[in-house]
């Protein structure tokens, strides 16, 4: 490993794996597993399923959040405009699998997952 990459502090990423749908069964296990492997790239995997979690001052302290197979309405007004104004500022936003399946009448949330 180069020393620039033993010095660099690792990536802090919040995992949010909240449903108000169908909820997976993988999602412990994966959210497990990234923990778990963290290390090997660098990265700090925080958890939650708490939408109270999402105010500006709690996301500015992640590099990015990973939705982890999150179905439905999953945050409120405050949450979203917390959401919103982190990804605004530059936040970094990861999706996996079912996260296309959330938020779906919130357009800034469409146009970050990619919806047309």
């Amino acid at each position: 490993m180069a020393r620039s990459q033993q010095l660099q502090a690792p990536a802090r990423i919040l995992i949010y794996s909240a449903t108000a749908g169908f909820r997976h069964d993988s999602i412990p296990t994966a959210t497990a597993a990234l923990k778990a492997n963290g290390p090997s790239i660098n990265a700090q995997f925080d958890s939650t399923e708490d939408k109270s979690q999402f105010t500006l001052e709690n996301l500015s302290q992640y590099d990015a959040l990973l939705f982890l197979s999150t179905t439905g309405e999953v945050l409120d007004d405050t949450g979203k405009a917390a959401f919103q104004t982190y990804l605004n500022l530059g936040g970094n936003f990861i999706g996996v699998h079912s996260a296309s399946d959330t938020l779906v009448n919130t357009t800034f949330y469409g146009r970050e997952i990619g919806a047309p």
